[in-house]
């Protein structure tokens, strides 16, 4: 689950189905046991996903786990509200964004593989709408602003 919401690689290999054998049998023996593995993997993940925030925030980076953000409770006055916005994964495999800002299209946009991927993965709700929103404002925050401030220019004039 980490390594795929990291964008590691993949492909199958012979040792994973051979991996994956071994987990059919015990499982077939022993359908419950699923239950403790599951809870033990989510364990791992959030040691992992921990690990990598710390070295992301030693690097100045933006943490992957909300409970690592500093999080205002106060709304910035300049954020931009998006509409009808989502991540996508197109049928060639890569992922996009596509949004709307006051009733317009902004169109689709291409977004970095790793970022879609990890958005999928996540299964919390407030982290997937927060990866959506800095990707919407990294993705169009230009083209917006750039539409607010000739709207803004409009009005003065």
């Amino acid at each position: 689950m980490v390594g795929n919401s990291m964008g590691f690689d993949k492909r199958i290999l012979n040792n994973n189905a051979a991996y994956l054998d071994g987990w059919i049998s015990t499982l077939k023996e022993n359908p419950k046991f699923i239950v403790s593995v599951i809870a033990d993997v989510n364990k791992a993940a959030n040691m992992v996903l921990e690990e990598v925030d710390k070295q992301k925030m030693a690097l100045g980076e933006e943490p992957l786990l909300d409970k690592n953000r500093n999080q205002s409770t106060e709304a910035p006055k300049n954020k931009i509200v998006f509409e009808n916005a989502s991540i996508i994964k197109q049928n060639d495999g890569d992922y996009a964004v596509r949004a709307s800002f006051q009733g317009k299209e902004l169109g689709l946009k291409p977004i970095d593989r790793n970022v879609g991927i990890l958005y999928f993965s996540l299964s919390e709700e407030a982290e997937k709408a927060r990866l959506l929103s800095r990707t919407l404002e990294k993705s169009y925050g230009d083209v917006v602003m750039a539409q607010t401030q000739q709207q803004a220019h409009r009005v003065k004039i």
